[in-house]
């Protein structure tokens, strides 16, 4: 008999269906702690791994919980692999389509409205206090020899 894929479960105070998944036995001292990002409706939930992963799907309806269901869960064994086989080289085109996405979410959350110039100046020292290089640099040229 094959392994079944864990399903959906429905909390039994509030009827909303949830991912409870257990820590493979492997993991569980390298999991437990970690913070992953899951899928869940169009958004992304933060869940710290404890002996098991639980997160709520959001829904009382039994068909969108088994669509929630399984894109979190092809997330959670990607990470589940990823924790197996540790970190791998990136090629050059996986590197440049990562930092365009990075870049596209930068626009997408500052083009309207980029913040005050305060809000920027207490980015780029809370950076540099951690130890974090600081390579936002202005667009334009400064003239600081005058």
């Amino acid at each position: 008999m094959g392994l079944l894929m864990p399903t959906p479960v429905r909390n039994p105070k509030t009827f909303i269906f949830q991912l409870r998944v257990r820590v493979p036995a492997d993991l569980v001292a390298i999991a437990r702690g970690k913070v992953v990002g899951l899928p869940v409706g169009g958004s992304i939930k933060q869940v710290t791994i404890g002996d098991a992963v639980k997160v709520s799907l959001g829904t009382r309806d039994p068909n969108e919980a088994k669509e929630r269901y399984a894109a979190a869960y092809a997330a959670l064994t990607a990470f589940w692999a990823a924790l197996r086989n540790g970190p791998s080289a990136l090629s050059q085109k996986q590197t440049f389509a990562l930092a365009g996405e990075a870049y596209a979410a930068f626009v997408a959350a500052f083009d309207d409205n980029p913040g005050s110039t305060e809000r920027w100046e207490r980015m780029l020292r809370a950076n540099s206090e951690r130890g974090r290089a600081n390579s936002i640099r202005s667009p334009f040229p400064t003239n600081d020899n005058d």
